[in-house]
């Protein structure tokens, strides 16, 4: 049974990022190996089955991501983008900083998607900040055979699935492969964005769908990004894009205190700028693009 706050309760909460903490799924069943440097190549291995998945590895912006809390449950997060060490090859997903890190954090987390391990967190300087606009976990691929099946290999693909009639502008279905990252400074309100966030009905609520809402951006919030796309628990670490440029501009950090169906243009998400995570990020971690 999902351990599921009710709406009552949700309307309490300062943020629906503290909902995220209460969500709850059993402890992992999947046994872990220990970390690797550096990766083999992908496995073969059957397609997943839910939370976007439809095309299966690699890892998309989007993917669903379990996280392990202290107490040895798991919480659930989205996969925003996959980074490079371009020094050593290693390969890392990033998400919230929220999702893995908070005061009372005292364990190391792991990350599962489908019950298969996928990344763990590393505890080097600068790889994880939950504080906001720059609200972020670089999360290393474990050396599972498991977790080799999810490597982004020659490229960084969002994965689109539009929910209809949910977006304020032109949605399209399919596996966008970016080319770069928009600079922070570069952007501009009216710019159209997207935002594919992972958390099905049993925790964003009744009428709630998985999938791609586009929107405007329409503001800055604390030197982060505001737009009117819809979010709930569970989409923290999500990617914003574009789907005409082919840029990512950053990670779902929080928004609008609600569930159930998008109420359509009239909620708010803020995000984390890519642009600014990757300046708190050691120099040679850099996004993944097609060559």
């Amino acid at each position: 049974m999902l351990d599921v706050p009710d709406a009552q309760r949700l309307r309490q909460l300062s943020d629906w990022l503290t909902v995220e903490k209460q969500l709850r799924l059993p402890p992992p069943t999947t046994q872990l190996s220990a970390p690797a440097t550096r990766l083999a190549a992908a496995a073969a291995v059957p397609s997943c089955r839910a939370f976007l998945c439809t095309a299966g590895p690699p890892m998309r912006g989007g993917y669903r991501l379990d996280v392990t809390r202290d107490a040895g449950v798991r919480g659930p997060c989205t996969n925003g983008f996959n980074l490079r060490n371009q020094a050593n090859g290693v390969l890392y997903t990033l998400t919230a900083g929220h999702c893995v890190r908070g005061a009372r954090h005292a364990k190391v987390d792991y990350s599962f998607h489908h019950n298969v391990s996928v990344g763990y967190e590393q505890s080097a300087s600068g790889l994880v900040n939950h504080v906001f606009p720059t609200d972020y976990a670089a999360m290393p691929y474990t050396s599972s055979p498991g977790a080799a099946r999810w490597l982004p290999r020659n490229r960084n693909e969002v994965s689109s699935i539009c929910v209809p009639g949910e977006s304020t502008a032109a949605c399209r279905n399919g596996a966008i492969a970016l080319t770069g990252v928009m600079r922070y400074e570069d952007m501009r309100s009216g710019q159209v964005v997207c935002h594919t966030g992972s958390t099905e009905a049993g925790y964003g609520g009744a009428g709630w769908s998985p999938g791609t809402r586009c929107g405007v951006i329409n503001g800055w919030d604390a030197s982060g990004i505001r737009t009117n796309t819809c979010g709930r628990p569970g989409d923290s670490g999500s990617p914003l894009f574009s789907e005409v440029n082919r840029k990512a501009y950053g990670i779902l950090h929080g928004g609008t205190v609600t569930q159930g169906k998008c109420r359509t243009g009239r909620e708010v998400s803020t995000f984390s700028p890519i642009s600014k995570i990757l300046t708190r990020l050691p120099s040679t971690i850099r996004l993944v693009v097609a060559p």
